[in-house]
């Protein structure tokens, strides 16, 4: 039998629960809100909590294990078998009543579970601002020194959504992603309207990178720029130190790297052991990249894939102004200055993601 741990903010207590297993198979996209346990089923509890994650069996969101019990992978850290740590405290035995256990041989480090977030045009988007976010990545970081794992960080916005929604590789690979931003004011827009949490703001990558930057030159968190073209990286790189010479960037390497030099540039990034690598590669190449080489990549402690923010550091190209900003029209500003590259893919793209935001977003 499996039974399913679910995360209370501040405390865990010990419910009944019921055959996950047997659920899960018949019913893999259903959620486990609402449904009522049987009184006394044979073999474990359910630790459950105020906010109950959707049960979907064909992601990795949640992972089935043959034990007393079922874990999320980045919420619990397995011991062994029948023995979970979780947040400081020790199950060994299911059955009796969570008790604080001190002696802990290994360190918890933080991950991005207790994160509020809202499901817009069906993906779930941290409501979050760009400060606390920017507060959220270093402290998150600086704390997950020696992890030796990453956390991954993505955004996303209305094209994203549509390729979600249509190719079921795109949305495995954001599926992967530990945390989504909103980097499209139509999401923030529609979160107002169809959302219980709204999000509070856009958060663009463009701009966090500047909230970001100079916290982690007060907090000694540092930083490798990976990704554009070799001339846009100089470029980009080049303006940042321009911009904030205390900061800490233990390196930079363009994206065209490929065979044995993309290899030994991995390695080279996980042995400088910078605190936040900026992989921009555009969608979905960098989510690609994640999925391939964030095992390798232990020592490092978030990636935040960038888009196209090498392009803006370098000054190649021009944000939109504040206000088209404001109601969502950048994606305009970008056609303007795209043509060729960007008409053809938004107009495939804009009205099935104005779809998606009015009937998938909660």
């Amino acid at each position: 039998m499996h039974c399913l741990i679910e995360r209370e903010y501040l405390e865990f207590r010990l419910i009944n629960c019921f055959p996950v297993n047997a659920f899960a198979a018949e019913n893999p996209k259903r959620s486990v809100r609402g449904l009522r346990a049987p009184p006394h089923p044979p073999g474990g509890h359910i630790l459950a909590t105020k906010h109950v994650f959707e049960l979907q069996a064909a992601t990795s969101r949640l992972e089935f294990i043959y034990a007393p019990i079922t874990v999320r992978r980045d919420l619990f850290q397995i011991e062994n078998i029948g023995l979970v740590r979780l947040m400081g405290y020790l199950v060994n035995d299911v059955s009796k009543p969570v008790i604080p256990f001190q002696d802990l041989s290994k360190k918890i480090y933080p991950s991005f579970s207790h994160v509020p977030r809202s499901v817009v045009g069906g993906l779930e988007i941290a409501a979050l601002d760009g400060k606390a976010t920017a507060r959220l990545m270093i402290e998150t970081a600086l704390a997950r020194r020696g992890a030796g794992s990453t956390l991954l960080m993505s955004s996303a916005n209305g094209e994203v959504l549509s390729r979600c929604a249509s190719d079921p590789k795109v949305a495995e690979l954001f599926a992967e992603q530990h945390l989504l931003s909103a980097d499209g004011q139509p999401l923030v827009l529609a979160s107002r309207k169809y959302c219980k949490t709204p999000l509070p703001e856009r958060v663009a990558t463009t701009d966090l990178f500047h909230i970001v930057a100079p916290l982690a030159i007060e907090t000694g968190a540092t930083f490798y720029m990976f990704g554009a073209a070799p001339e846009e990286n100089e470029k980009a790189i080049a303006r940042v130190r321009k911009l904030y010479p205390a900061l800490e960037l233990l390196g930079s390497s363009h994206g065209y790297l490929a065979g044995q030099q993309l290899e030994d540039k991995i390695d080279e990034i996980n042995d400088l052991k910078p605190d936040i690598l900026w992989v921009a590669l555009g969608v979905p190449r960098e989510q690609e990249f994640c999925h391939a080489y964030a095992h390798r990549l232990g020592d490092v402690g978030i990636i935040k894939t960038s888009g196209g923010l090498f392009n803006f550091l370098s000054g190649s190209r021009k944000r939109a102004p504040a206000w088209m900003q404001r109601i969502g029209l950048e994606w305009a500003w970008r056609i303007k200055e795209e043509p060729r590259r960007l008409f053809a893919r938004y107009a495939k793209t804009n009205f099935h993601a104005f779809w998606l935001l009015i009937r998938h977003s909660q």
